[in-house]
């Protein structure tokens, strides 16, 4: 009987050990983020009000994995910090959806939680985007998420930028 308890004991242990290897020894995988970033004021008349100003800065990147000669993009955030000034019309930062050269539009996107560093800006917001997409490390498409700086009853009345990144990855 203590001879087949034994036998038991051998091959749970051993059951185990494979299974240990199998679940938790991850491959190494080439993964990166591509990251580019802006900063714009926008001064802003507003007619019997006085002034409004708004100072942004706009993060956009691109995470990706490498697997042989393509990478896939597996997810994207947009993210904006800022700083506003204003008495009766406020201003506001509106982040658009990002686009592909190639066409690829992402607009599904879940608001994320971010930390603010208060000395520095007022306030910020970001999102994410996880819809995966393959190309060639040697693509030549980009990335761009516009934005745009705009106050109710201000003159002017809104201001257009964007931030663009080069997806070629070699």
């Amino acid at each position: 009987m203590s001879l087949n308890l034994k036998k038991i004991s051998g091959k749970c242990i051993c059951f185990f050990i494979l299974f240990f290897l199998v679940c938790f020894i991850s491959y190494p995988v080439k993964a990166g983020v591509i990251t580019n970033s802006t900063q714009k004021k926008q001064l802003f008349a507003v007619p019997g009000g006085g002034w409004s100003t708004i100072t942004v800065e706009v993060h956009y990147n691109e995470n990706y994995t490498a697997s042989g000669s393509n990478n896939k993009f597996t997810g994207r955030s947009k993210t904006v910090f800022f700083n506003r000034a204003y008495t009766t019309s406020c201003p506001v930062c509106s982040l658009d959806n990002v686009k592909h050269s190639n066409g690829t539009v992402f607009s599904s996107w879940t608001k994320g939680q971010l930390y603010v560093d208060t000395s520095k800006w007022e306030n910020g917001s970001t999102y994410d985007n996880t819809t995966s997409v393959t190309y060639s490390a040697t693509t030549s498409n980009t990335g761009t998420l516009s934005f745009m700086l705009s106050c109710s009853g201000g003159m002017p009345a809104s201001s257009a930028d964007s931030v663009r990144l080069n997806l070629n990855t070699k």
